[in-house]
C-alpha cells in the first residue's frame, strides 16, 4: 500500500475563531456573521472535496491571531515509463 501523504498549511493572520466558530467551521450553511448571500458552504464543500480524495483537514484558530488550515492528501504513486516497467518486468 502506497501511504505517503502531501500536507498543505494554510494560514492568515485575521480575527481568528472562538472555539465555539471553530467546532462549527465545517457545518453547511454556518456562519458567524449576518445572514446574507454566498455565506456557509466554503468549508463544507471543502472538507467533503478532501474526504472524498482520501485526505483530511484540520482547523487551528486563535481569536487575535489568526486561523491555520491543515491539509492532508494522499500523494499520488509516480508514473512509471513504459521502458522502465517493462525493464522492471524483465528482471
Amino acid at each position: 500500500p502506497y501511504s505517503m501523504r502531501v500536507a498543505l498549511t494554510v494560514a492568515d493572520n485575521g480575527h481568528g475563531m472562538d472555539e465555539t466558530t471553530l467546532r462549527r467551521a465545517f457545518d453547511p450553511f454556518f456562519s458567524s456573521k449576518p445572514a446574507g448571500r454566498r455565506r456557509g458552504m466554503g468549508l463544507a464543500k471543502a472538507l467533503r472535496w478532501v474526504e472524498s480524495s482520501g485526505g483530511s483537514i484540520r482547523l487551528e484558530s486563535r481569536v487575535g491571531q489568526g486561523t491555520r488550515a491543515v491539509i492532508l492528501l494522499p500523494a499520488a504513486r509516480p508514473v512509471e515509463e513504459p521502458a522502465q516497467a517493462a525493464m522492471r518486468k524483465k528482471a
